[in-house]
């Protein structure tokens, strides 16, 4: 086993190796509409999310709240109390939030390993900020459809939580512990983590856009072009498949499973014992079988319509106003990381 995943290891590695000089046209291309994607859709709608959950978690708010609702969770999602709060920060955030904050519990000896991966195998859901936003209203261009989707990825994410969580063991043995943190450190945190996460989501999203580029100028006009992209990475599997024009049950499907990026986020996020990327590539095919079917019963109850697709081309296109923006973040991300480091140091 392991000298086949040397081997794999090794012919991938070669084969993009060989692509970054042979295409290196499609890989500029393919980073540089991913940096714009970021730009343009990931950061405005994700950022500010991360950052007041993040800040919510460090409080210790949540694992105050969470302790009222032991008997509650241990019924229904066989976990201690600490699930519900990372559960449901997980439905209002982003897809790898729910594995920072459930190994933020697990490093603070609050849960168990296996609760740890428990949590972070079911609190893995795009937010509405991501599914209403940036898929809805910036790739589809319509916020109607956008509240569609996230209704149904809700839906799946729920159910996802009430089945798979009956799958594992709890122990009881672990207990929330006092968090004595100051309201401005807890600030500083969450402004840090969420500078750290979506930099993390960024870096996939461009390596991913690279990756797609490369494989639409061989396998553009190829039946296993569009499942191979949706099964990559999510934003740039939206903006493909509304350019297809396929239906609204596909992108659900899509936004369901989330991609191998965020396959590959939320194994790196469990430090120590993740659980196998088999078990967590399984969840995710769950949650987008579930997601399909939901999408489907709903559009034969309500009658909704994908409007005539945006033209995503202007995200690909760059003026001054953004490059002078982008100069400014980077200013305050500096300046931010110093005061950090300063703090830190004191």
């Amino acid at each position: 086993m392991k000298k086949f995943k040397t081997v794999l290891v090794l012919v991938v590695f070669v084969v993009f190796f060989v692509s970054l000089f042979m295409c290196y046209d499609c890989v500029a291309k393919g980073v540089t509409s991913g940096l714009y994607l970021c730009a343009n859709v990931i950061i405005p709608s994700l950022f500010p999310i991360i950052c007041l959950t993040s800040f919510f978690i460090n409080t210790g708010v949540a694992t105050s709240l969470g302790s009222c609702f032991n008997s509650f969770c241990k019924k229904v999602f066989n976990s201690s109390g600490c699930f519900l709060p990372v559960f449901l920060i997980s439905l209002v955030s982003s897809y790898p939030i729910g594995s920072l904050l459930s190994n933020s519990l697990y490093e603070n000896k609050k849960i168990s390993l296996c609760e740890r991966n428990n949590i972070a195998l079911v609190s893995c859901s795009a937010g509405p900020s991501f599914v209403i936003l940036a898929v809805g209203v910036n790739i589809l261009g319509s916020f109607e459809c956008g509240i569609f989707l996230y209704c149904c990825h809700i839906l799946s994410s729920i159910t996802i939580a009430l089945v798979v969580s009956r799958l594992f063991k709890y122990n009881s043995d672990f207990s929330a512990c006092e968090n004595k943190i100051s309201v401005g450190d807890a600030l500083v945190k969450g402004v840090s983590a969420g500078a750290s996460s979506i930099i993390s989501i960024c870096a996939y999203t461009v390596l991913f856009s690279a990756i797609i580029n490369v494989l639409s100028s061989y396998l553009r006009f190829s039946p296993l072009f569009l499942p191979i992209i949706s099964t990559l990475e999510v934003t740039n599997a939206c903006v493909v498949l509304s350019l297809e024009k396929v239906p609204l049950s596909v992108i659900s499907a899509v936004l369901g499973f989330g991609g191998f990026s965020i396959i590959f986020q939320v194994s790196s996020c469990l430090k120590h014992n993740p659980p196998p990327i088999s078990t967590i590539v399984l969840v995710r095919f769950f949650h987008a079988v579930l997601s399909y079917i939901y999408c489907e019963i709903a559009l034969k109850i309500f009658d909704i319509s994908v409007p005539v697709i945006k033209n995503v081309t202007p995200v690909l296109k760059t003026s001054s106003y953004n490059f002078l923006f982008s100069l400014s973040l980077m200013f305050l991300l500096v300046v931010f990381l110093s005061f950090l480091n300063k703090s830190t140091e004191k």
